[in-house]
């Protein structure tokens, strides 16, 4: 895994993990959307959470950087029934990019459409999350420019943007019901050598070099990843650290890095 999280801004001195785990109100989420859109250069980021009927949470939460006009055109209209944003996601466990979408039907094609008519954006991710209390979320990222621009921006930071996506879920959950978030960072257990694994493979470092700072055998430090990435019910390790990040798993010197 030869990949370093780029949150720091030089230029701003912004960190975006930092900011996003200092949020303490729902008001401050919406407006580190804005944020997030200038850090990434993007046209827009949407959130959507939806709910299960075990989840305390009795309403979906919506959080966008859309124009008012595509958001009151959206909930006039229930676009949400027909929306291939929501509707593929939530069916998926990675990410998707919207040029994959399936858009056979009628209705799915006009959507489409109509949303690059309000300016929604050329182009498109989406990123699904899911709690261990039932709660299930998409966030998208939006973004203007060629195609060869957007298939760069998305090698360069995709792996940035499901861990951000896993940061923008906890702090709609920490803000919206802080008595819930903490039961959910309390169902998530994982060991300090677990925990050390997760932060130096975050940190670009092969199983090797890893096991050579720690003073491990490689095929240790494999066993403490995998076993971290079971313990979070992910597919990747790259999921398993945005997780990790999330619950605030992670050893103390990473979240003050």
């Amino acid at each position: 895994m030869n990949y370093i999280y780029k949150f720091m801004n030089k230029s701003t001195n912004r960190n975006i993990e930092l900011d996003i785990l200092k949020i303490i109100s729902f008001e401050s989420l919406k407006n580190e959307l804005y944020k997030i859109v200038d850090f990434y250069d993007l046209k827009h980021v949407s959130y959507f959470s939806v709910n299960d009927t075990k989840s305390k949470f009795k309403e979906p939460i919506f959080l966008t950087t859309y124009t008012e006009h595509w958001q009151c055109y959206y909930r006039d209209n229930n676009l949400y029934l027909h929306d291939p944003v929501l509707y593929q996601t939530f069916n998926n466990v990675l990410p998707t990019d919207w040029r994959h979408f399936n858009i056979i039907k009628s209705k799915t094609k006009s959507l489409i459409s109509i949303a690059h008519d309000f300016g929604v954006g050329d182009f498109g991710i989406s990123i699904p999350v899911r709690g261990p209390s039932v709660e299930r979320a998409v966030i998208s990222f939006t973004y203007d420019g060629s195609k060869s621009e957007w298939n760069s921006f998305t090698s360069d930071n995709l792996k940035d943007l499901i861990v951000v996506a896993q940061l923008i879920h906890a702090a709609a959950l920490r803000t919206a019901n802080d008595k819930e978030a903490k039961t959910f960072k309390q169902e998530f257990k994982l060991t300090l050598r677990e925990r050390h694994c997760l932060y130096w493979a975050s940190q670009g470092k092969t199983a090797y070099e890893t096991a050579v700072i720690m003073g491990l055998s490689t095929n240790t430090v494999r066993a403490y990843i995998e076993s971290a990435r079971h313990s979070l019910s992910c597919v990747s390790i790259t999921q398993a650290v945005s997780k990790a990040i999330q619950f605030n798993l992670m050893p103390i010197y990473f979240n003050n890095k």
